[in-house]
């Protein structure tokens, strides 16, 4: 379940930095006014999501498939499992978020 943490970490830091810097949350859609680090962090946030995504829709029922018919990889089955589950037990816990910060997250 660690990429799954990981992803809710790295939301949860991007709002505490994002309300920081800026000392309100985001009232537009884009990033104007952010600092090139507020920038960076975003982009790893969002990267990081994609990806997850991605993975989780594509490549992980083709591994979760694998182990289950191959008997040597069989025991490995929970772990493969729980990867793909950690991305949708954590990401709607972003929607927890205040509503502004959301709204920027979704655009």
């Amino acid at each position: 379940v660690t990429p799954g943490l990981l992803f809710l970490m790295t939301f949860v830091s991007l709002a505490f930095h994002m309300h920081s810097t800026l000392g309100r949350w985001p009232e537009s859609i884009g990033n104007h006014g952010f600092s090139t680090a507020l920038n960076i962090h975003g982009d790893v946030a969002f990267g990081f999501f994609n990806y997850f995504l991605l993975f989780t829709i594509f490549v992980w029922p083709v591994l979760v498939v694998a182990t289950a018919l191959f008997p040597k990889l069989k025991p490995s089955l929970p772990q493969v499992v729980g990867l793909g589950l950690s991305f949708w037990i954590f990401v709607p816990w972003i929607l927890l978020a205040p509503e502004r910060l959301l709204y920027w997250w979704w655009d």
